[in-house]
């Protein structure tokens, strides 16, 4: 049974075997923060940072290793599904692995406006951006423009429905359109 992991800020996140015992664990990113993580059924990714980027992996939770990969801003969106890695930064950049340890820097379309939101479901990948872009993949490789009315900091769907939401409480739209 994989750790249930929740992550936080200044370097520091919380795991725990069960969801109801948790343990503080160190990452090795010093004070900065760690925005996302992703598990992909034998290991774990870290992904964060403060005015940089690091990406970080263990196979426990406990012992962490760093990632060598071509992010310039702080890593703040991971995915892994349909045998593929997708990360996304702050500098608009899309990167993505066969196996979590090479990473290739993808032509994403958002130029330099932050990726905030990252979402994988029924072989489709979408990313949204905080200058209300969004994109969708089948590879994680080609990236093709879609419609949005403002930033998106969360993607998720399920039972055929997409949701982005975004800072504002305001701010939510919901689709039951096909992506492709």
């Amino acid at each position: 049974f994989p750790s249930h992991d929740i992550m936080g800020g200044r370097g520091r996140f919380l795991s725990s075997t069960n969801g109801i015992e948790w343990t503080l664990r160190t990452s090795g990113f010093g004070t900065s923060d760690i925005w996302c993580s992703i598990y992909d059924g034998s290991s774990y990714y870290i992904g964060g940072a403060t005015l940089s980027s690091l990406l970080r992996t263990s196979t426990n939770g406990i012992e962490w290793s760093t990632v060598t990969q071509p992010f310039t801003g702080t890593i703040v969106s991971l995915k892994y599904d349909n045998n593929v890695y997708v990360a996304a930064d702050t500098a608009g950049r899309i990167c993505t692995s066969s196996n979590g340890s090479t990473w290739t820097l993808r032509t994403s379309g958002f130029g330099t406006s932050g990726i905030y939101g990252l979402g994988y479901y029924n072989g489709i990948f979408v990313a949204g951006s905080a200058n209300a872009l969004i994109r969708s993949s089948t590879n994680g490789i080609v990236w093709v423009s879609r419609t949005a009315s403002f930033s998106s900091s969360s993607i998720s769907a399920g039972n055929n429905i997409w949701l982005c939401t975004a800072n504002s409480p305001t701010n939510a739209i919901t689709s039951n359109q096909t992506i492709s």
